[in-house]
C-alpha cells in the first residue's frame, strides 16, 4: 500500500490526512471502518520509520471520532 511509494520516493515526512468519517458509526461517510481498523492503518504507517504528521479532517460522530483518533 504505502510502503512501495515510501521506498521509491524516500520522503522525510509522511502527512496523513485523517478522515475519520469512514468509521461505521459516522452519519456522513457510509463506510465500515472501526477504531481497530484505524489502529492498523496507523501501525502500517508507523513501521515505515518516518516522522508522521496527522491532520484531522472529518469525523462527525464524536464517540467514534474520539476512539479512532486515540487508536491512531
Amino acid at each position: 500500500m504505502i510502503a512501495p511509494a515510501t521506498r521509491q520516493y524516500q520522503p522525510d515526512l509522511i502527512l496523513w490526512s485523517s478522515g475519520y468519517d469512514a468509521h461505521r458509526d459516522d452519519p456522513v461517510g457510509g463506510c465500515a471502518l472501526d477504531a481497530a481498523a484505524y489502529a492498523e492503518l496507523a501501525r502500517q504507517v508507523l513501521v515505515l520509520g518516518k516522522p508522521v504528521g496527522y491532520v484531522l479532517e472529518g469525523g462527525y460522530d464524536l464517540d467514534a471520532l474520539a476512539g479512532s483518533v486515540a487508536a491512531s
